[in-house]
């Protein structure tokens, strides 16, 4: 009975991702970022940082996406802010009290903002903060120099090592430190109306629409303009006829007519249109300015900053990092498969062929001939198992990850290590066989290889850095490696793993994490995990409902046994340490949430849409 299970899970390879249930991806750890909140359209005001970026909602939460090895997309929860600035490490935002906050790092003390409840506007630079109080005066912390004196100030703008102010007569006034480009050397004139500084120019907008530069840039684009926003070596404007201009670094914008608001980031740009949704351009190294939007992705992939979703059109979608073309997919809706690595990618086609594209300094995306049903990305070598069940390997053969690929076709499953942190370069692959039994070549510094158990009920494998993971037909996990210890348990259903991590799903839904990672946001919804380099983070694949629909804790659409038993789990737990949010606000989940509960039973918005319970998202 398990050959023949195995050869039916070989049959279906290809054919497995018709039928994946789809939704949204989000990413937690060093990189932030949630594809269902990134599809709101009532975004009131947005901020491009060095490496993440902030926006406001009409409702005035805040949301944050991109970088977050400092805690600076840690956006905190509320419906009182009333403007947000990403900087370079860290993020400030106004309450609409006119208090400040700020998250993130706080090497120069730019998260211990000043007392009152009087400010109007800010600026965040690379270290540095800057505020201007209703009365006009300007307060600023962190690592900056001393503002001018004064109560006729109003706006401000953190540069490199300069920083500008509008005064209320329309004059232009500079402080700190000119690197040589006369960044200091203010125009003229008392008719400006708006300010940005970059990190050695810096941008005015005049009364009349046109556009001032001075600096490192100091021509600007003719015609005339609503407002302006400076990056790090680039500017962004929005022309009088609602449209965007970008020159310097970044040249290119989004076409057409319908946008309202802008802010350059360091090395990418951000824009709201009419309809209150946001679009990013430029650098997306961690995803800060493209990051996935949507509910319709089944397919997920994560490697070194980057990833590929496939959706529920069997189209691909790529995002992060692309120094190396490796998130350019090709055209077509017909993808089965994804997988990505440190600057390669591969995707797999229904009709058994492979794709591969990014760097290709070691050949790893030379894909040899022949028909595939199943694909992994490694560190500078990729892995394919054929659909005769032999396997194939090419590209970096350090540690004879691709000479020492065994032969047979007996394969089922396969998984080829990432890139790592130091000493944890991956250069291993494993596959399952149809028997059960697991195999692991190439480097052996941990044991990856010498330590592989010999038991033969194993259904999935994934390979680390330097461990393996290997999920048992009784739900139990195997590990091995620099990472040997698995998490207790035996009703885990899905496995990943990245550098220096693991992650799974188990039978109801939730996600655990073990090793050097933050463990996922709370909840039952989770349909895939996938892991990724040191840098990077976990990312998981999340069904999507887009009825609110009380008693649903899975995010399926429809109250039944499922929600009951979650309901169980999590029992006279308190808002603090239930996976879920109790229904009534009376912080435990109790019998009242069970009465909730019961109203719904067994009430499935997917079939019945007009019922009353089910409210559009």
């Amino acid at each position: 009975m398990k050959k023949l299970f195995y050869i039916s899970v070989f049959v279906i390879t290809l054919l497995i991702s018709i039928n994946v249930k789809a939704g949204t991806i989000i990413s937690w750890g060093n990189t932030v970022y949630d594809s269902e909140k990134m599809m709101a359209s009532d975004f009131v005001q947005v901020s491009g940082g060095a490496s993440h970026s902030a926006a406001v909602k009409a409702d005035g939460s805040v949301l944050c996406w991109g970088y977050n090895g400092g805690g600076q997309s840690n956006y905190p929860a509320g419906n009182d802010f009333r403007m947000v600035c990403a900087g370079g490490n860290c993020t400030v935002a106004i309450k609409t009290d006119g208090s400040l906050t700020a998250w993130g790092y706080n090497v120069y003390h730019q998260l211990e903002v000043p007392a009152g409840n009087d400010y109007v506007t800010i600026s965040v630079g690379h270290n540095n903060a800057l505020a201007v109080k209703t009365d006009g005066s300007i307060v600023s912390w962190g690592n900056t120099a001393t503002p001018p004196t004064g109560n006729n100030y109003v706006a401000v703008s953190c540069g490199y090592t300069h920083c500008i102010a509008l005064k209320t007569d329309g004059s232009i006034v500079a402080w700190g430190t000119d690197s040589g480009y006369g960044e200091l050397t203010v125009p003229a004139g008392n008719d400006f109306t708006a300010i940005s500084a970059g990190d050695y120019f810096s941008i005015a907008l005049k009364q009349d629409g046109t556009i001032v530069c001075w600096g490192k840039i100091n021509t600007a684009p003719s015609g005339t303009f609503k407002a302006v926003s400076a990056g790090s070596a680039h500017g962004l404007a929005l022309r009088t006829d609602n449209s965007l201009c970008c020159w310097g670094s970044i040249t290119s914008a989004p076409s057409g007519n319908n946008y309202k608001a802008i802010d350059a980031g360091w090395s990418h740009c951000l824009a709201i249109k009419t309809d209150g949704t946001v679009v990013g351009w430029g650098d997306n190294l961690d995803a800060k300015s493209n990051p996935p939007t949507g509910a319709d992705f089944k397919v997920l992939s994560y490697g070194d900053d980057h990833g590929i979703a496939i959706r529920n059109d069997n189209s691909l979608f790529g995002w992060g990092h692309n120094n190396s073309g490796q998130i350019n997919v090709p055209a077509g809706n017909d993808y089965a498969a994804a997988s990505c690595s440190v600057a390669h990618s591969l995707v797999l086609k229904f009709d058994g062929t492979v794709i591969g594209f990014g760097d290709n300094t070691r050949g790893q995306i030379n894909v040899p001939s022949g028909t595939y049903s199943a694909i992994a990305a490694g560190h500078f070598h990729s892995l394919a198992l054929r659909t005769d069940g032999s396997l194939a390997s090419w590209g970096n053969d350090t540690n004879g990850v691709v000479s020492n690929t065994p032969s047979g076709n007996n394969f089922v499953a396969i998984s080829a290590s990432a890139s790592g942190f130091g000493s944890r370069t991956g250069f291993n692959s494993m596959a399952l066989r149809s028997d059960g039994s697991v195999v692991c070549w190439g480097k052996n510094e941990y044991g990856q290889v010498s330590n592989t158990p010999t038991e033969n009920d194993f259904i999935a494998v994934a390979m680390g850095t330097s461990h393996c993971v290997a999920l048992r037909s009784n739900g139990t996990i195997a590990c091995w490696g620099s990472l040997s210890t698995p998490p207790a348990g035996s009703n885990y259903v899905k496995i990943a793993a990245g550098d220096g991590f693991s992650l799974a799903i188990k039978s109801d839904g939730s996600a655990v994490t073990w090793g050097s990672v933050a463990a996922p946001p709370a909840g039952y919804s989770y349909l895939d995990v996938a892991g990724s380099s040191y840098s990077t983070g976990p990312a998981a694949l999340k069904s999507y409902c887009p009825y609110a629909l009380i008693g649903d804790l899975n995010g399926n659409c429809k109250v039944g046994w499922d929600d009951l038993n979650i309901m169980f789990e999590n029992w006279l737990k308190s808002d603090a340490t239930a996976d879920i949010a109790p229904v009534p606000s009376d912080g435990t989940v109790n019998f009242l949430d069970y009465t909730a509960l019961a109203e719904n039973w067994l009430i499935d918005c997917q079939q019945t849409p007009g019922n009353p319970a089910c409210v559009a998202k």
